[in-house]
């Protein structure tokens, strides 16, 4: 084998061919040789340095001690490596991994120094930092970031008695966007929504997206109530100006809920839930508004937890808790019952007698609807299982479902028993679905109305006119009967744009070949004008209150005529 020592060119190409940048010294620290890399990394010519010190390529960040600590090491044991922050030709200031060994040619010392440019992997130590901090769709500060923001500044607030806030804000109901739009249009929503609410906020407010369609904000220096509600107002206003999706103008709200430091809480955890629970009462009173926390607002939130564990448990344990109970319908005309609606009806060995208007939205939050749709269709088949068949003939089962239930006709399997059976008592099935859930849907749901349809079920759009949009979806939806709402029928005989907006209902029905039914009728009053408007069918308290099935087995199938002037009007109809 031929020493390299004897090949004094191959030993050249090879130093000028290394992907690591070289330098050799004397023992004056005076610069003899340097490679092709060390001029492609530092910008400096072989020439420009001949007889320079290394010094030359010194950024100044390290101080004497550094660079006598690095010597010493050097004359121990004749060799040093380490991080180094050097600078190029043009300025730029470059950290490097530096070898530096010594070398012992004869009576002549050398020192080679061996190093590799880092800037490349500090780029890339520095982008992992950012995806480690910030959200890659906002470009703000992610949840991490933001509570060592917060917890540094409660810090601040302590030492310098400056009270801060911390708000939590929603986009009201974001799910439809990607529901109806899809996840990138999803997405451009929420930047928007990030852009329009860094640009209400004061320099030193902090403002970082959480999670999902939730953001979050550090107020600074709040000492006033008023100044927090004038931030908080001064967001939710900000709002009222559309926001350009994709070049269309969209109107988005957002519900922000507000917890004050100290009064509220001393850390950041403990801000982060009460302003979250006060963004869920906000919410629950009507979104698109601000609400502080305060301690009164823990019994609901520990109420509606109570409630759902509870419902959960004993869906799963104790189905006889769930019973049905039966309000009949009656047409308006022949004053015969031709139907009656099945509510579902909660009486829990934990909690007593629940309230559906309660526990219902509890179920679909936590989506214990489709369980609580099979105990209700369990009760009814109890109940029905051995009447006669000739008592129900051309009667209207109606039951309440969740439009959440619609799309992916996971329906049809739990309702099938029903149905066969309603078939032998020859009863037909109508689903009622709320207008309010309705104009929330995606694309899906007519297509799963139709299957419905298809399948033998007639569909009701429940509280008809609480839904404020447009009307086009009648249109295109398979709907076969309007519910009026209850509110409209409260103050009918004294209130004439309740009676105006009922007539248009009616009218509107009979031109696209709808029922129409009234629900909440409470009087005679009620029930004349509505039968002389043209209304269908009624339902209400007055005509009858909800029934045990054994009561509706004997109650009377005929109402007592309309304006009978032998009859106290307060009793023509049986209760």
């Amino acid at each position: 084998m031929v020493s390299i020592s004897e090949q004094p060119q191959l030993f050249h190409h090879i130093c000028e061919l290394s992907a690591e940048a070289l330098m050799v010294t004397q023992e004056d620290l005076s610069i003899v040789y340097v490679n092709a890399a060390f001029e492609a990394t530092t910008g400096y010519h072989s020439k420009e340095v001949q007889g320079q010190r290394p010094s030359l390529l010194s950024s100044g960040y390290h101080g004497p001690e550094f660079y006598q600590r690095m010597w010493k090491t050097i004359e121990q044991r004749g060799r040093w490596q380490g991080l180094v922050w050097n600078r190029r030709k043009d300025g730029q200031v470059y950290p490097e991994w530096l070898n530096i060994i010594r070398v012992q040619e004869g009576q002549a010392t050398y020192y080679a120094g061996q190093f590799s440019d880092l800037s490349a992997f500090e780029n890339i130590r520095s982008d992992l930092r950012r995806f480690a901090c910030y959200d890659h769709l906002t470009e703000l500060p992610n949840r991490a970031l933001f509570e060592d923001l917060v917890r540094a500044r409660l810090r601040q607030s302590v030492r310098q008695n400056r009270p801060c806030a911390l708000l939590f804000v929603d986009i009201d109901h974001f799910k439809q966007f990607n529901d109806v739009y899809g996840h990138p249009y999803g997405d451009n929503v929420i930047r928007a929504v990030a852009q329009r609410l860094s640009s209400t906020l004061r320099d030193s407010d902090v403002v970082a997206r959480f999670a999902g369609d939730e953001f979050v904000v550090l107020l600074d220096d709040c000492a006033e109530s008023s100044s927090l509600g004038d931030l908080c107002k001064r967001m939710t206003q900000a709002f009222e100006t559309p926001l350009m999706i994709e070049g269309e103008p969209r109107y988005i709200s957002v519900t922000i809920g507000a917890a004050r430091h100290p009064e509220d809480g001393s850390d950041v955890e403990t801000l982060i839930r009460n302003a979250d629970i006060a963004l869920y009462a906000a919410k629950e009173s009507g979104r698109g508004q601000a609400r502080y926390f305060s301690p009164d607002l823990f019994a609901p939130i520990l109420r509606a937890n109570l409630v759902a564990t509870t419902l959960r448990q004993e869906l799963e344990r104790t189905p006889k808790a769930f019973s049905a109970v039966y309000q009949p319908q009656f047409d308006l005309a022949s004053q015969q019952r031709i139907g009656m609606e099945v509510l579902l009806r909660w009486h829990s060995p934990v909690l007593g007698i629940v309230s559906p208007a309660e526990f219902i939205p509890i179920a679909e939050n936590h989506s214990l609807i489709q369980p609580l749709t099979l105990r209700l269709v369990e009760a009814v088949m109890r109940d029905i299982a051995g009447a006669p068949t000739d008592i129900f003939s051309r009667h209207r089962l109606c039951l309440n479902v969740s439009a959440l239930q619609i799309p992916n006709a996971i329906l049809l399997p739990v309702l099938e028993p029903l149905q066969q059976r309603c078939v032998a008592l020859g009863m037909d099935i109508e689903l009622e679905i709320t207008e309010t859930q309705l104009m929330r849907q995606s694309e899906k749901f007519p297509q799963g109305l139709r299957d419905l349809r298809q399948a033998g079920y007639s569909i009701a759009i429940d509280d008809f006119g609480t839904g404020y949009s447009a009307l086009g979806y009648l249109r295109r939806l398979p709907v076969d009967t309007l519910k009026i709402d209850r509110c409209f029928i409260r103050e009918l005989d004294r209130n004439v744009q309740d009676a105006a907006i009922i007539k248009a209902i009616v009218a509107m029905a009979r031109g696209l070949d709808l029922r129409v039914v009234a629900e909440g009728i409470e009087n005679a009053q009620q029930c004349r004008q509505l039968s002389t408007d043209g209304c269908d069918v009624g339902q209400g308290f007055w005509l009858s209150h909800p029934l045990p099935f054994a009561d509706l087995l004997t109650a009377p199938h005929l109402a007592q005529p309309i304006g009978n002037p032998t009859v106290n009007n307060d009793e023509q109809f049986v209760k």
